[in-house]
């Protein structure tokens, strides 16, 4: 769960920058951010990951504009 700490300051995405339209508005439940990561160690030097993100956005992002999203992704790692 993700909240911002005063409604007079806007909602910030990566790399801290404010997302339009929101300062200054009502809400301060910004969304919520759910994750599911499984991780292999193959052998000693490979290892693999599967993640899924799931972010639902909060009603002050969705009268912005925003809405929420869904990220899959697949990790190969080698190492010595």
């Amino acid at each position: 769960m993700q909240w911002r700490l005063t409604t007079q300051d806007a909602v910030y995405v990566i790399p801290n920058r404010p997302v339009p339209g929101t300062a200054g508005q009502p809400g301060r439940w910004t969304g919520s951010y759910e994750q599911l990561r499984a991780e292999w160690q193959i052998d000693r030097s490979w290892a693999a990951a599967f993640e899924g993100v799931h972010y639902q956005a909060g009603d002050v992002i969705r009268r912005a504009g925003g809405r929420d999203v869904n990220y899959l992704g697949l990790e190969l790692r080698f190492g010595w």
